[in-house]
């Protein structure tokens, strides 16, 4: 987590889904859009509402990280399939995809 609500540099040109955080409201994805002008504030796109960066800084908002790609998330899954038989200790069960 970082004390501003902004993801890292080489992130900031670039819109995209990341996590943010709110001591109240929990963890939410929100679409991030990098501002079009300089001087203009960068929005935090939220299910339910929108909000400016430093806006959303000061009402406690906090960033994670970015939201890992679908295709990231069914590669990694299907590595960690493969790999099973060689590690003992790695639980039997497949692993499934979360339930929406």
């Amino acid at each position: 987590m970082t004390d501003r609500c902004e993801p890292p540099p080489e992130l900031r040109a670039v819109s995209g889904w990341h996590w943010l955080a709110h001591p109240g409201w929990g963890d939410c994805p929100a679409r991030y859009s990098p501002p079009d002008n300089p001087g203009v504030a960068a929005l935090w796109r939220c299910p339910d509402s929108t909000w400016a960066d430093y806006v959303a800084h000061r009402a406690g908002w906090r960033y994670l990280g970015p939201v890992t790609p679908h295709a990231e998330v069914d590669a990694l899954r299907t590595e960690v399939e493969r790999l099973r038989p060689a590690c003992p200790r790695f639980p039997k069960e497949p692993l499934m995809a979360a339930e929406s």
